[in-house]
């Protein structure tokens, strides 16, 4: 007798045939022929029979024989079987609640929404309902795109500024330290009354100039003025500054004011000592009269149209006397002035020569005297002057050419200096200024003997590290001007960049820009890039490239390559490979396309696949069940290209 796969076959067995399920029939037993049914649905034989019957433990379903367990549950629309008291949510229809009964009935009703409250936003963020809700909304947080972010803050210190949130709305920076970029020394100068103060901070340590200065009191000896000034740290200071006067043996004189001084006349003049500062006080010898007398005792008896010619005398000097006294060896000459020394008595002057001494006669230009002695006597001797032949000579720019017929017996030119200064080749007059550029000025000073060009050259200040020299038209200082940032890369290189420009170093990001107060600003962003494998990457064939305009790197799929591969055996029939098969391959990324045929009137796909564009047979060698060994050829790819296909019309 034939049975079913689930049930077995028994030639003579009693008992009692369980089902699955309720009885149809009243409580208690009810004979049925040779047997009767119990309560619960199964079928008990009085009598032994042969047939069909399901195993131990097992109850029967319908025409097949189940385990107990499967009496108690329920299969839903889709074959998905339940256990009893079960509830689920069917997955074409989550908004429902299912439940498994006895009786293998299912229960479905219709879930309630329990307004599941939204999650709360934070700053930049806004609510938006999740576009894969099926049976109640469901919200969730997203990016305002109309938030601005803020801007990343300015460091001190050395600190820079990096991203600790990426990806979040609301960026939020940080400063930390880069000791590396901290500078190694500093140049700042301090003035004389303070002191350089460094100053240890969380990052580089700070460089302030700190007061560092007394109180002095002090008193100027005579001829200076004191002045009292108090500096920025509340200290006094005392200057001495020289007074225009002069200064003797702690006398003090204004300048102008004449005095006497053993035996010699002194005067404070306007020249001032380079060293002192005080005005220079001159003193010179007593003006004594040395004109001594002329001896004329007849000279009340002569005329005015008559000279008389008599002896004179000469000035001696003793030491220790302020003023000498006279002795007689002189010429005396009657006629008009000649020299300083002047005595007039009865409309004569008399003039008084040394012996030797030559002279031009005052009543003829043409005529030059000299006194002779003769023995004790004095007398002159008069001798004609004779003229020479003139020479004209050529005064250089800057000088002019004057004779001079009145003053002597014989005409005299010669070349006499202008009261001016020459500058290439341009004459510039006394007390007249000139500019010779925007930073030199110069004057024509001097005195009546020479001229010269005194100038005077401004000189600028030079512009800090980053700033440059702007010229200002008509101007002899510029002003200095924000020009670059300076840049300490991580390999200790110092590079310059640019004002309002920016530089790229792999992830890290400078800006150089100038603030309101026209001062150098240098920004520094950090990007920070998720973790990656390069040699992962590699040796799985893959590219790395650049994550769009970003500074990170990815693993972007191989191009259309041949690759080697190995098959561990080959089986044919009952024979197998007896080792592994080195065997190359096509693998790779081709792109496919579709376009618009002129010819056809419509768009075609083309499919572009990784294809092999040569083969070449391998023989591999194998082992039969029996023993036998065989020969079986397989083809290995020789080249590999992105080839094109015309792609199913499905």
């Amino acid at each position: 007798m034939p049975c079913s796969d689930s049930m077995e076959y028994s030639a003579c067995r009693t008992g009692c045939v369980e089902q699955c399920g309720q009885s149809q029939f009243p409580a208690g037993e009810v004979m049925m022929g040779d047997g009767f049914m119990q309560p619960g649905g199964s079928v008990c034989f009085t009598t032994p029979r042969e047939g069909c019957f399901c195993p131990e433990d097992s109850v029967l379903l319908g025409d097949q024989c189940v385990s107990r367990e499967v009496c108690s549950q329920c299969v839903d629309h889709q074959g998905k079987a339940h256990q009893f008291m079960e509830s689920w949510n069917p997955e074409d229809n989550p908004c429902l609640l299912c439940m498994c009964l006895d009786l293998q009935r299912i229960n479905c009703t219709v879930l309630p929404c329990t307004g599941a409250k939204a999650p709360e936003c934070g700053q930049c963020e806004v609510l938006q309902e999740k576009t894969g809700s099926k049976c109640c909304p469901e919200y969730e947080c997203v990016c305002d795109v109309s938030c601005k972010p803020p801007d990343p803050p300015l460091c001190d210190h050395g600190l820079s500024v990096i991203l600790t949130n990426p990806g979040d709305c609301l960026p939020v920076y940080q400063c930390v330290c880069k000791k590396d970029q901290c500078p190694v020394t500093t140049n700042t100068s301090c003035p004389a009354h303070k002191k350089l103060s460094v100053t240890p901070t969380e990052c580089c340590d700070s460089y302030e100039c700190v007061c560092d200065c007394q109180s002095i009191t002090r008193s100027c000896p005579p001829g200076y003025v004191t002045t009292t000034t108090t500096n920025d740290c509340h200290c006094t200071e005392v200057t001495c500054m020289a007074d225009k006067v002069c200064v003797v043996e702690a006398v003090v004189y204004q300048v102008g004011s004449r005095w006497q001084e053993n035996c010699k006349s002194c005067i404070c003049t306007s020249q001032t000592d380079g060293q002192t500062g005080l005005h220079i006080a001159q003193c010179v010898d007593p003006v004594c009269n040395q004109i001594c007398p002329l001896v004329c005792p007849y000279a009340l008896l002569f005329t005015l149209i008559k000279a008389y010619f008599v002896s004179g005398s000469e000035y001696s000097h003793s030491d220790g006397d302020c003023c000498g006294h006279c002795r007689k060896t002189n010429c005396v000459e009657g006629g008009r002035l000649r020299q300083a020394s002047i005595y007039s008595h009865f409309y004569f002057t008399f003039f008084i020569n040394h012996v030797g001494e030559q002279w031009v006669s005052p009543n003829d230009r043409c005529v030059r005297s000299e006194c002779v002695q003769v023995n004790e006597e004095m007398f002159i001797q008069h001798t004609n002057v004779t003229c020479h032949l003139m020479d004209m000579p050529s005064c250089p720019l800057g000088s002019e050419l004057q004779c001079n017929a009145v003053e002597d017996c014989c005409p005299a030119c010669h070349c006499v200096p202008l009261n001016a200064c020459v500058l290439n080749q341009t004459v510039i007059a006394a007390g007249e200024r000139v500019m010779l550029d925007v930073c030199t000025h110069c004057e024509c000073v001097g005195d009546k003997r020479s001229y010269r060009l005194s100038c005077r050259k401004m000189s600028c200040s030079p512009c800090s590290e980053g700033y440059t020299m702007e010229p200002i038209p008509n101007a002899c200082c510029g002003r200095c001007v924000a020009t670059a940032c300076s840049i300490r890369r991580p390999d200790g290189q110092l590079i310059s960049l640019k004002a309002n420009t920016t530089r790229t170093d792999g992830c890290t990001k400078h800006k150089c820009s100038v603030n309101k107060d026209e001062e150098l600003v240098l920004e520094t962003l950090v990007t920070t890039c998720p973790p990656f494998d390069r040699k992962s990457c590699l040796e799985h064939g893959g590219k790395i490239s650049q994550l769009g305009d970003t500074c990170c790197e990815i693993c972007t799929e191989p191009e259309c390559r041949r690759t080697v591969g190995h098959l561990n055996y080959i089986r044919v029939d009952d024979c197998q490979s007896e080792e592994k098969i080195e065997l190359t391959y096509c693998e790779g990324k081709c792109g496919s396309k579709s376009l618009y045929s002129v010819d056809k009137h419509k768009v075609e796909s083309v499919c572009v696949c990784c294809s092999s564009t040569g083969t070449v047979p391998i023989n591999v060698s194998m082992i039969c069940a029996n023993g036998t060994k065989t020969h079986h050829q397989v083809l290995a790819v020789t080249g590999c290209e992105c080839l094109s296909h015309t792609c199913p019309a499905d």
